[in-house]
């Protein structure tokens, strides 16, 4: 008898499982469209491939498939936000948006407080290029090269 209970509850227990893990995955729906918004350097097209999605693909909503583009695009280290919507749905397809913000770019930065033979001693040690994303990292290198252009001064 007790043996009878153990396994009905163990069929019971997996039952349970397998329902929770197929709920959890979504319904599947194709990728009928990406469209990409919010990005004015980074070219589209390379957005969605970053993405790792691609027009076709089966995807699940909700399911990973989203989370794991999402972690592609943000090991870029070239947005500061990273969104993934199902703008609409058509039957057994679905229309989907990235919505982007890209971290700031340096187009041209200037020097001032101290005098020009300086700053031409500095600029080069701070190894800064038009177009390079801005980052916490970057900032970090700016303190710190001009402290140590001063401490060895």
């Amino acid at each position: 008898m007790n043996r009878i209970r153990r396994t009905r509850l163990a069929v019971i227990f997996a039952l349970y499982i397998i329902c929770t893990s197929i709920a959890a995955q979504g319904k599947e729906y194709n990728i009928a469209a990406i469209r990409v918004e919010g990005t004015s350097t980074t070219d589209k097209t390379v957005a969605i491939a970053l993405s790792g999605l691609s027009v076709g693909q089966p995807i699940h909503i909700p399911g990973q498939e989203a989370a794991n583009a999402i972690k592609l695009l943000w090991k870029q280290g070239l947005f500061s936000s990273i969104d993934i919507v199902a703008e609409r749905y058509q039957g057994n397809n679905v229309f989907l948006l990235i919505k982007l913000e890209e971290k700031p770019r340096i187009t041209k930065y200037k020097i001032t407080g101290i005098k020009k033979g300086e700053i031409s001693e500095i600029r080069p040690k701070l190894g800064l290029r038009k177009g390079t994303v801005l980052n916490d990292q970057i900032e970090t290198n700016i303190h710190n090269n001009i402290r140590n252009y001063y401490k060895e001064k």
